[in-house]
């Protein structure tokens, strides 16, 4: 993958993070939030709450890297890719990792 989508996608909250610092985003332990990059050091990952608390307008804004791990969802559709030149076969159980979204729908 290129280095962009390796740092980017959805990813967890694994510990929350609280901050008064208008710059950074505060997140709650089990939060997913999509990111769009990381800064030259990796430590700090700029990103926004998937689900905003209610009231809230969705922010974007920098976390630090060490309370995110990427998220990983349950495939509830299976998929065959025989026949194809680029696709992954997937089951129901499956779990996968979301690294681009498509508009057209497709998730890579």
């Amino acid at each position: 993958p290129r280095a962009e989508q390796q740092s980017s996608g959805t990813f967890m909250a694994i510990a929350p993070w609280q901050t008064p610092d208008a710059s950074a985003l505060s997140v709650q332990l089990g939060s997913k939030l999509w990111v769009t990059s990381t800064d030259d050091s990796g430590e700090w990952a700029y990103a926004q709450l998937l689900q905003p608390p209610s009231g809230g307008a969705p922010k974007a804004a920098w976390v630090p890297r060490a309370v995110l791990q990427r998220a990983a969802y349950p495939v509830c559709s299976a998929f065959d890719a025989k026949g194809q030149a680029q696709g992954l076969s997937l089951v129901l159980g499956d779990l996968v990792h979301v690294y681009h979204r498509e508009a057209s729908g497709w998730t890579y």
